[in-house]
């Protein structure tokens, strides 16, 4: 049986991998045409495509994060979840590998641009999929669900989950903070 620890540190990853991808895909849902122009920019699927392929992409992003967020189908969510990070490293990788610095489209057309640093949360996104899929399958951790928990636990769980986001995201930008504090202007 699982333990206490497991099924917090499980529900945490849980909602920040749902997060994400609700995120990502509301900021794509105002510009769709942005997005595919984005996609477009990828110069991974053929252009005939890329306006059909943004649309799926963001409705994809949505079904996704609502999935994980609240363990409605949630093994079905992570798989998606897993299969999106798996493209969208793949686009990036190929990106980088022909020298070309182009917008991520993360969270809209204005995203960062693709580096290590896109490639570094493709990787940690990963690593809480396979965890909360692990735990599920392995451990017998339940899934979160929102309507059947408490709203105290909820408000725990969410403030924790906001703070491990925000841990992952400060690490991510670790160079950036060191400028900072030296008082260096910081690069993106």
């Amino acid at each position: 049986m699982e333990s206490n620890g497991l099924v917090w540190l499980t529900h945490i990853v849980q909602l920040d991998v749902g997060a994400v991808f609700l995120v990502s895909g509301v900021s794509k849902v105002t510009s769709p045409r942005a997005f595919a122009h984005t996609v477009r920019e990828y110069r991974i699927a053929p252009r005939s495509i890329t306006d059909v392929a943004a649309v799926s992409l963001i409705a994809a992003e949505l079904l996704i994060g609502m999935a994980v967020s609240t363990g409605w189908m949630l093994m079905l969510g992570l798989g998606g979840a897993g299969l999106c990070l798996l493209a969208f490293a793949v686009g990036v990788t190929v990106n980088l590998r022909r020298g070309r610095i182009i917008s991520c489209g993360c969270f809209g057309a204005r995203g960062e641009r693709i580096g290590w640093r896109i490639l570094a949360r493709i990787g940690l996104l990963a690593v809480g999929v396979v965890f909360v899929a692990a735990s599920s399958l392995l451990a017998g951790v339940p899934p979160l669900r929102v309507g059947e928990i408490r709203s105290a636990e909820l408000v725990a769980t969410l403030g924790l989950a906001w703070g491990v986001a925000m841990v992952a995201g400060w690490l991510l930008y670790f160079p950036q903070l060191i400028a900072v504090l030296r008082g260096a202007k910081p690069t993106h």
